[in-house]
């Protein structure tokens, strides 16, 4: 007691005693009230000390706020701002853990308070943060208010955890599904709701795009169903307008397959805030396949996420307007070509060279997009256009046949049948607003007309729901009128045979590059063009929604296409076998028709280059191997002049050979041993 009355200094009675009151939620202010009033009961401790009931400020703006940090504590920071300021002489809490459960909030605190003479009272007794005694068993306190914290919400997730595991912790659900009298999942009741998230889901597995998807459920007039977690409205079933966000939502949610998933995002707190970590479904607390009645299967889900996938990669193939215009040219896939590495547009490149008279022209995809803006290397240079454009023609080929087309009528009639389902969900929803009315009508009418007030609002409902069902029904008779009809027997006959004679058409001379990119287009949304080493992967997809992958064969790189074809190197090295000069290789090549790897003629300097770059031994060097020599050794070596030479060569005395009209006759050396010097 001595001890408490040496630390009460007049100059700290002097200043204000501050009471902090705290309670970490709303429900702890309800249910644990006793905490409350032991808290709000330490005044009198204080007035006990030497501090007038006055001079007493208690600080409670925190209750049912957290002290785990101090984001939207109010009432600590006015604690620490009268605490710097010098007019807190006394700090009063029933415990540190009500002061701050965070380390750093709680050495802040004290930090203060030893600079400014300020005391910390408790239940337990009165500490002087100047002090060193006092203050490492005030910190000792803090370290474990924040280890109790840390407890509390390991057992707490560690529970939550243990019951997920077992399927059994109740979830946030999507519209769909409800929990029963036992907690279990299972579909809403309400056939409504179930009818339009089943027809979601089959629009989207027919057209594998949400963007599509909601344009055509939108031209049908479907709305979505919504519960409101929170507000005035919570829990109450409405009726609104289908957005693409919704059907995101719903492809990616796996509970739609259903699996309970629970886990899969975790939370980490950063200078900023808390960032979301979204984990690979391996890393879930709870991951469990079958758990409940689902919409779709796990092979569908799993479908639609790959699609999905896919139109984050390809972001903007799902809107075609952005396809650029018709061009001159003779790239078919120009302006609906995309990489498969970064999801960019692909410009298209076009190598010119002549042939046989003629100019050709060859295409090239690239992607230099990146190239562009950060002055990096290319993406991807696909040269292989040319076989490229002709897999995409073979394939529309394929497709555009009479079986084919027996497909698309039997599609046409399958719409029809599921026009005539949205027409049942249609006439459902008039049956709903009709009654809505009629229930508002009912409570106008049951209203006491003294009551002007309530009537008003109750007419102003009658009249908002006789709108709604006017403007429904409205539509409704509109858009059946322009409903699909089945397709008859003679438009049947007739698109077969349109299907028959699109082979001919497609591969007609007369017909431009401009018409065959229009029908592709006609057909075809997107390519996504992806090049490895030995092949070339395509992912074409359709208007229709579907989606084909194709490997090709990598053309040739730059440098391979003009290398010399191996039937002309292996002629070459038999005629050079035989003797046979340049000039005379060169016709013999012409003669049996063989081109050069550019596609070109031979010549004398060709058939020359190409036995510098493959390293065969010259007509030259095979003549040195067997003796002979130059016209011009011989001279020197025996002093016989050209005219002597000519005399013994015409009467055959030495062996010669002429390698081509512009060179000087070859003499084999051991004829000329007489004429040689002893």
């Amino acid at each position: 007691m001595e001890q408490q009355s040496a630390k009460i200094t007049p100059d700290r009675l002097a200043r204000r005693a501050a009471l902090y009151v705290r309670q970490s939620s709303i429900r702890q202010i309800y249910e644990n009230q006793e905490s409350t009033l032991r808290q709000y009961a330490l005044k009198q401790k204080a007035v006990a000390l030497g501090w007038p009931e006055e001079m007493i400020d208690t600080i409670d703006e925190d209750l049912g706020v957290s002290g785990a940090s101090t984001s939207g504590r109010t009432g600590f920071k006015k604690l620490i701002s009268e605490v710097s300021q010098e007019n807190v002489g006394i700090v009063i809490s029933i415990e540190a853990s009500r002061l701050s459960r965070n380390s750093s909030d709680w050495s802040n605190l004290l930090e203060i308070c030893r600079l400014t003479q300020t005391l910390i009272l408790d239940e337990d007794g009165l500490y002087d943060p100047s002090d060193f005694n006092d203050r490492m068993l005030l910190g000792l306190k803090g370290t474990m208010s924040e280890a109790e914290l840390h407890y509390l919400h390991a057992r707490m997730k560690g529970g939550l955890d243990n019951k997920a595991r077992r399927g059994e912790l109740k979830i946030p659900i999507p519209i769909g599904y409800v929990y029963d009298d036992c907690d279990q999942l299972v579909k809403d009741p309400d056939e409504n709701i179930q009818a339009v998230i089943q027809l979601i889901f089959d629009t989207y597995a027919r057209l594998h795009s949400c963007q599509a998807t909601l344009r055509e459920l939108k031209q049908t007039g479907i709305l979505f169903p919504k519960k409101d977690r929170t507000g005035y409205n919570r829990h109450t079933l409405q009726w609104r307008e289908l957005t693409h966000v919704h059907i995101l939502r719903m492809i990616h949610n796996p509970i739609y397959a259903g699996t309970y998933q629970f886990g899969l995002r975790k939370h980490h707190k950063t200078l900023t805030g808390y960032r979301v970590i979204k984990q690979d479904k391996s890393k879930c607390v709870a991951y469990i396949e079958d758990h409940h009645e689902a919409y779709v299967t796990k092979e569908q889900y799993q479908r639609n996420q790959q699609h999905l996938e896919e139109h984050r990669l390809l972001k903007d193939m799902s809107n075609p307007e952005r396809a650029t215009a018709v061009r001159q040219g003779c790239a078919l896939l120009q302006g609906i070509a995309y990489c498969g590495k970064c999801g960019r547009r692909m410009g298209v490149r076009y190598t010119t060279y002549r042939a046989r008279g003629t100019m050709i022209s060859r295409p090239a995809y690239w992607c230099v997009e990146e190239k562009i803006q950060t002055a990096s290397t290319a993406c991807q240079r696909v040269a292989s256009g040319t076989a490229i454009d002709q897999a995409i023609g073979d394939i529309l080929i394929s497709m555009v046949t009479p079986l084919a087309m027996a497909s698309v009528i039997q599609v046409q009639d399958e719409l029809v049948k599921r026009n005539q389902e949205i027409d049942t969900l249609r006439r459902k929803d008039i049956i709903r607003c009709k009654k809505e009315m009629e229930t508002a009508q009912l409570r106008f009418l049951n209203t006491d007309p003294s009551h002007t007030l309530v009537a008003k609002r109750l007419e102003a409902d009658w009249n908002e729901k006789i709108r709604i069902y006017e403007s429904r029904l409205s539509t409704y008779e509109n858009e059946k009128a322009s409903a699909m009809d089945m397709v008859s027997q003679e438009t049947r006959d007739n698109l077969i045979a349109l299907a028959s004679d699109f082979s001919a058409l497609w591969q007609n001379p007369d017909v431009s590059n401009e018409e065959k990119k229009r029908m592709i287009r006609f057909l075809v949304e997107a390519v996504l063009i992806t090049q490895y080493e030995e092949h070339i992967h395509l992912t074409i997809r359709f208007k229709a929604g579907t989606t084909k992958e194709l490997d090709i064969p990598r053309g040739k790189r730059s440098y391979e296409t003009w290398l010399t074809p191996p039937e002309a190197l292996t002629f070459i090295e038999d005629n050079l076998s035989r003797h046979k000069t340049a000039t005379e290789i060169a016709e013999i090549l012409n003669e049996h028709e063989l081109k050069s790897g550019k596609g070109l003629p031979y010549t004398r300097s060709l058939v020359n280059s190409i036995i510098r770059t493959n390293n065969l031994k010259t007509l030259e060097e095979r003549f040195t191997e067997m003796g002979y020599v130059p016209q011009r050794e011989i001279q020197a070596l025996t002093g016989l002049t050209g005219k002597n030479l000519k005399k013994l060569r015409d009467k055959g005395i030495v062996r010669n050979y002429k390698m081509s009209s512009h060179m000087k006759f070859w003499y084999l050396l051991t004829d000329f041993d007489s004429h040689l010097p002893s």
